[in-house]
């Protein structure tokens, strides 16, 4: 398998790791949540040297899900 999606945050310094672990030809972009996570996300793609790409979801008017067009994604 070269390329997944994960479409729900994942939350927690653990399961960041175990996503960081997996093969490093696998293509990992997920939706990227709160602060914590990415900062989580960061952390364990550095411990095992590979790049994880985040995709931020905008809100596009539904008021669903998502940051509003414009804003900062995080201080």
């Amino acid at each position: 398998m070269k390329d997944i999606l994960i479409a729900n945050q994942v939350i927690g310094a653990p399961k960041a790791q175990r996503l960081a672990a997996l093969k490093p030809e696998c293509c990992r972009p997920i939706g990227g949540g709160l602060p914590v996570n990415i900062a989580d996300l960061g952390a364990a793609a550095l411990d095992a040297g590979v790049i994880i790409g985040v995709l931020i979801e905008v809100d596009i008017g539904m008021r669903r899900c998502g940051v509003p067009p414009g804003d900062p994604l995080w201080p």
